[in-house]
């Protein structure tokens, strides 16, 4: 099973609490099942044949797709929020 559990946000401070393991930041401790590959056997094949295409080899570093879509976020965030006030 896949492992992948995103930072929990404290509500009252709105950072994230990040616990380390072995000396590595993990944030959140824990699993879960995103798809079950008995009741998915398609879109679970489907999903391996994604993760082994080569284009994975001409994407962007990861920090660099993390940069631009917080940015891209943010732009779209505000754009929609003027369209409010007018």
């Amino acid at each position: 099973m896949e492992c992948f559990m995103p930072p929990r946000r404290s509500k009252a401070k709105g950072y994230a609490r990040n616990h380390r393991i072995h000396g590595e930041n993990r944030g959140a401790i824990g699993c879960m099942k995103i798809m079950d590959p008995v009741k998915f056997p398609a879109t679970t094949a489907w999903m391996k044949r994604v993760l082994q295409h080569p284009i994975k080899d001409a994407w962007p570093p990861r920090e660099k797709m993390i940069v631009y879509f917080h940015q891209r976020r943010e732009a779209l965030g505000s754009s929609s929020h003027e369209s409010l006030t007018d």
